[in-house]
């Protein structure tokens, strides 16, 4: 086993889960809402989250946002609902640049979602990238000019099982 340089320890990762789920369960108080799971890697991450949320909540995983067609494009050829008139959750674990999280997020709202909010797990993008047209609604911890690995992000294909978060 290799010597890692811990940032984030399960214990933080695990109070951090929680204090989203709350603000989640808070903001979707009452609804009925759609989790779509942004990247195979985010699978650990959001079922952690998925497990402390309290709302009533249904979970897809997304496709490559660059195999849309825009102008032939249905999201039921996808997924296995439409986002028209639902409120929409999307879930990432790691950002280093976040266009096409916010380009998901822009399709979805032209196809009629009543409300679309994003969630990551760590915001790793640095200061230029960042603009307030960008901001994530749910952020567990912010980084930058720092590569992760642990709690499902990899290394070369290896350590994504651990249970706590590693510099790189």
């Amino acid at each position: 086993m290799q010597n890692f340089n811990v940032i984030l320890t399960k214990e933080q990762i695990e109070d951090k889960i929680k204090e989203i789920a709350e603000h989640i369960d808070n903001d979707f108080r009452d609804k009925k809402f759609y989790a779509l799971v942004f990247s195979k890697q985010s699978f650990i991450f959001a079922s952690d989250l998925f497990r402390n949320i309290k709302s009533d909540i249904c979970v897809d995983f997304v496709f490559n946002v660059e195999d849309i067609n825009i102008d032939s494009f249905n999201f039921e050829d996808i997924l296995s609902f439409s986002p028209f008139g639902k409120s929409i959750l999307i879930v990432e674990n790691l950002i280093y640049e976040g266009n096409n999280i916010f380009e998901l997020k822009n399709i979805i709202e032209n196809c009629g979602a009543t409300e679309v909010k994003t969630c990551v797990f760590i915001d790793g993008r640095n200061l230029e990238e960042k603009n307030s047209k960008l901001e994530f609604d749910y952020v567990g911890f912010s980084s930058q000019d720092v590569k992760f690995a642990g709690y499902g992000i990899v290394l070369n294909k290896r350590f994504g099982n651990l249970p706590f978060v590693v510099e790189s």
